[in-house]
């Protein structure tokens, strides 16, 4: 079996790295804009919790995004071009998706 260039790298890629850091960010983000909104809520401040909330539920519905484009850059780096083309589709199909909404 030989080595080819996309399998000489480690399996913790630094793309896998990046988006480990990036999910941490985003779900402690969306604990603090969770916390806020029913903080505010308690408050009395409906408007602002309102707002907390539904940022807090707009990141929750994109966290799975930045896993899908994860794949899509680690199978374009190994040349999977199938998982390519799925993840591709996949992420057509959100943008698709979302376009209604604006």
């Amino acid at each position: 079996m030989t080595n080819t260039p996309a399998d000489s790298q480690p399996p913790g890629s630094r793309i896998e790295s990046v988006r480990v850091v990036v999910a941490r960010v985003g779900f402690i983000a969306i604990a603090m804009l969770l916390a806020a909104g029913v903080a505010a809520t308690v408050a009395g401040a409906s408007v602002l919790a309102g707002h907390a909330l539904a940022a807090a539920i707009g990141l929750l519905t994109l966290m799975p995004l930045t896993g899908v484009v994860a794949l899509l850059a680690e199978e374009v780096r190994r040349g999977d071009w199938p998982f390519v083309a799925a993840a591709a589709v996949v992420l057509a199909l959100v943008a698709w998706n979302l376009s209604g909404f604006f």
